[in-house]
């Protein structure tokens, strides 16, 4: 699983009494580096973990060919990316399960918290179904394991089910200002979300680069700009997994991503003058540290 992103996922395998390996991530999409997944399977591997990050796509066909080919299934983290393709196929369907959140500030989000699992196949899903009901079976006072409180009350799924009715509309919207943003934000020292006609990203955030990260954030939080930082530790990196004692320096791409990247305030209700507040704030800083 990738070094870099939320913790949550590498928790889970954690409570499932396995142990988690970590591996560097690729620069561009900020999700794992197939090129590393061969040196780092053992005979003691079962699954991959594939995050997508920001609203894009990690390059989940070349992780999913190398799974297939070594009899390994993948399992998609895809809580940021509800609606993003890679190769015209959406993220979530190409594995064996792929896992949404709907937490508030997400492209589909509840008005507390949520989640949500995909999957083509039908013991998965009896299993899962089992699960976040108690373990319960066929017979609903019969219960055949230790299972969850987990299902989702009906009110989260009043919200949700209104709310998806408007998600295609609610991400043209991230898609139309993060086009405005990158036509703003075209600074040679600044990366920007990369776009491909391969990938659709739905701009869960709007994630940019820079080396004085912590600068530019202070200067626009004087200005009364928000912005976040997702996300500051690499998961090697916390306290938590100090067990699997690995050493700063192990993902060195991880580590310098955690340093640089910044979101920017993005959702369908950011009016465009207020885009452009944004941006003119960061090109000020630029040109004053230039």
């Amino acid at each position: 699983m990738p070094a870099f992103g939320p913790i949550a996922a590498a928790e889970t395998v954690c409570r499932l009494f396995a142990t988690p390996v970590f591996l560097d991530i690729e620069p561009h999409t900020y999700g794992l580096d197939p090129m590393l997944l061969q040196q780092a399977c053992t005979d003691k591997t079962r699954a991959i973990v594939a995050s997508h990050l920001y609203g894009y796509s990690c390059v989940i066909d070349q992780i999913h060919q190398f799974a297939e080919a070594n009899g390994l299934v993948v399992i998609e983290d895809a809580t940021q990316s509800l609606g993003a393709r890679h190769m015209n196929r959406k993220v979530g369907t190409y594995g064996m399960a792929g896992c949404f959140s709907f937490h508030p500030t997400l492209n589909l989000g509840a008005a507390g918290d949520g989640g949500m699992l995909v999957t083509d196949d039908d013991i998965v899903a009896e299993r899962v179904r089992s699960l976040r009901d108690l373990g319960r079976g066929a017979d609903e006072n019969s219960f055949e394991e230790l299972g969850f409180a987990s299902v989702l009350d009906s009110f989260q799924g009043l919200v949700l089910r209104m709310k998806l009715e408007e998600l295609d509309e609610s991400n043209a919207d991230r898609i139309e200002n993060a086009r405005l943003y990158d036509r703003l934000l075209d600074i040679p020292s600044i990366k920007r979300p990369r776009f491909s006609d391969d990938y659709t990203h739905v701009y869960c955030h709007y994630t940019i680069e820079l080396d004085q990260r912590d600068e530019l954030r202070a200067f626009l939080s004087g200005k009364g700009i928000e912005t976040k930082v997702f996300y500051p530790t690499p998961l090697h990196l916390q306290p938590c997994f100090d067990y699997l004692e690995y050493a700063e320096g192990a993902f060195p791409v991880a580590e310098n991503v955690a340093q640089r990247v910044l979101s920017l305030p993005i959702y369908p209700g950011l009016k465009k003058k207020e885009i452009e507040e944004v941006a003119a704030a960061v090109r000020e800083f630029m040109k004053k540290g230039a």
